[in-house]
This record gives structure tokens, sequence and C-alpha cells, in this order.
């Protein structure tokens, strides 16, 4: 199983003549026996990407993925984009709220030289998170703290006679019995 996204090759041409000013890179990740696509749109000027980044997701929801069988794998697709120039925060905000047909992420930085393997990078740590260490839960003991009701539960059934009858009927009379410790 693959962990981490990989630069495949696929028919892009159409995109690329429709919006000839982009560089369109294509990711893949298989994750649980399920693929996680992404593709990476580089434009070469703010005013273009400002001006055509919705046309281009469009483009790439009507001629791309609604061709694909797999619906987890259309609806588990990311488009990050990039600029040669800076892009501002209100063009950037503009395009990650934009909920419509895929998920969206904006690079920030100076993106204009940037490799796929930074791209690979971006996508591992921003959608995989593999850059989080997760500690194996054994090597983490937190000390358990129970409530004064839970430490009578535990010592009152340590004390019951019915050892044989761990069930409902225990645990019935018990609280019976504290509910009516709390009304008197």
């Amino acid at each position: 199983m693959t962990d981490t996204f990989k630069q495949k090759q696929i028919q892009l041409d159409r995109l690329l003549q429709e919006f000839e000013f982009t560089n369109v890179s294509y990711f893949e990740a298989l994750v649980a026996n399920s693929n996680l696509q992404a593709f990476h749109c580089h434009f070469d000027s703010h005013s273009n990407m400002e001006e055509y980044w919705l046309q281009w997701v469009n483009y790439l929801t009507g001629e791309v993925l609604s061709k694909q069988g797999r619906s987890f794998q259309r609806t588990n697709t990311y488009v990050i984009f990039s600029c040669s120039e800076k892009i501002s925060k209100e063009l950037r905000y503009t395009i990650e709220n934009n909920k419509f047909s895929v998920r969206k992420l904006v690079l920030v930085g100076d993106t204009s030289q940037i490799t796929p393997s930074e791209v690979i990078t971006y996508l591992n740590q921003k959608i995989l998170i593999s850059d989080i260490e997760i500690d194996s839960a054994d090597s983490v003991r937190l000390p358990l703290k129970l409530s004064p009701l839970s430490e009578e539960l535990l010592k009152d059934f340590a004390n019951s006679k019915l050892k044989d009858q761990r069930d409902s009927e225990f645990f019935s009379n018990w609280l019976s019995n504290m509910l009516q410790k709390e009304v008197e």
C-alpha cells in the first residue's frame, strides 16, 4: 500500500490546451485501498490565476473528473494552486473557501520554481499528515482519576456476593441504592 503521494502521468492535453498559461501535474496516493488524487495547477501570473482559477476547476470537474468511474475517487480530489507571482491573501481565501466540487489548497511563498517533489511533500504533510509522529498507545499511560462515585461502585462490586453474576442485577441494585441515598 502506498502511504504517500506519487506523481502519475495521465492524459491532460485538453486541459492544458484550454488553459495554456498553466502547468498541471497529477498525483495519487493509495490509502486504505482507495485512491486519493490531487492536481497541481501552477499559473504563470496572479492576474491569470485570479481570472481563471474557477473556470479551471469547472473544466477539470466537467471534462476529467466526471468521466471517472468511482465516486470515492471523484469526491476525494484535491486541487493545489500555485503561481509564479505572490498570491494575495484575498485570492487565497476565496479559493480555499470555495467548497464546490473539489477541495482546494493554495501554496504560499515562492513557488515560481516549485518541483514535483516539493508538491508531494506538501500533499503528504497537508493531506496525509505525514509529518506528525504519534507514540504508540502502550508508551503513553496517563493516570486514571476516578470520581468518588466510580470508586464506590468498584469497591461495592468487589465486595459483592454476586461474583458469578456480574451482570445487570448487581448494577441495577447498586444504582437503585445510590439513587435512594440521593433522594434521602
